[in-house]
C-alpha cells in the first residue's frame, strides 16, 4: 500500500513525467498546494481534538469547516505556528534533523510560489531542474512531517478524515489548554 504522501503526490509525478513544456512549473505549483494543504489539515485535525467537539457529531465538523472557510488569509508559517501552539510540538521536533536544511529550502520555494502563482517573474532565471529540485524538497518536508505528526499527534495531514478524533489524551489536553473556549478566534488568527 502506498503512503499517503506518495498518493498525494501522484499528480505531481504524472505532471513531471508528462513531457509537457510547462511540466515543472505546473508540478511545482501543485506541490506548493499539497504542502499548504497538509499544514491546514493538521491544524484542523488538532482543533478538532478539543474536548468540546464530539467526534461523531457532523454539526461540529461543519462548524470547523465553516470557520476555516471564513478565514480570509492563509500563511504556511502561521499554520506551522498553529501546530506548535496546539500540540506543543515544533516543526523541528516533528521533522527531525532534516528540519534546518529543509526549512531554508521551503522558504525559498515559497518565495518562488508567490511569484509563479501570481504570474510574475521570479527574477531567478529558474530552469526546469531548479523547480524539480524544489519539488523534491517540498515532498521530503511533507514526508517527514507526515511521519512525525502521524507518530506524535496521530494524524499525518494527508489521510482522509482530518476531522476525526485521534485518541491521544495528551494532545486533547494540550489543545484544550491552547484554545480554551476560543477555537473560532484561534482559526481566524492562524
Amino acid at each position: 500500500m502506498k503512503s499517503t504522501v506518495a498518493s498525494e503526490f501522484e499528480t505531481v509525478d504524472l505532471l513531471l513525467s508528462s513531457g509537457a513544456e510547462t511540466r515543472a512549473v505546473d508540478a511545482f505549483s501543485i506541490s506548493c498546494v499539497k504542502f499548504e494543504k497538509q499544514l491546514r489539515r493538521l491544524n484542523a485535525n488538532l482543533i478538532f481534538q478539543h474536548s468540546v467537539f464530539d467526534g461523531k457529531c457532523s454539526r461540529h465538523k461543519d462548524e470547523i469547516r465553516q470557520a476555516i472557510l471564513e478565514k480570509r488569509t492563509a500563511n504556511h508559517n502561521r499554520f506551522i505556528g498553529g501546530i506548535r501552539k496546539l500540540s506543543g510540538l515544533t516543526a523541528k521536533e516533528l521533522i527531525g534533523e532534516q528540519y534546518r536544511p529543509l526549512v531554508k529550502r521551503i522558504e525559498t520555494a515559497h518565495k518562488f510560489r508567490n511569484k509563479i502563482l501570481h504570474g510574475q517573474q521570479t527574477g531567478e532565471l529558474l530552469e526546469r531542474s531548479d523547480l524539480e529540485e524544489n519539488i523534491r524538497y517540498i515532498k521530503n518536508w511533507c514526508e517527514l512531517l507526515a511521519e512525525g505528526s502521524g507518530n506524535r499527534i496521530g494524524y499525518d495531514g494527508f489521510s482522509r478524515g482530518s476531522l476525526n478524533k485521534n485518541g491521544r489524551p495528551d494532545i486533547v489536553l494540550k489543545v484544550d489548554q491552547a484554545l480554551g473556549d476560543n477555537w473560532r478566534e484561534f482559526i481566524q488568527r492562524i
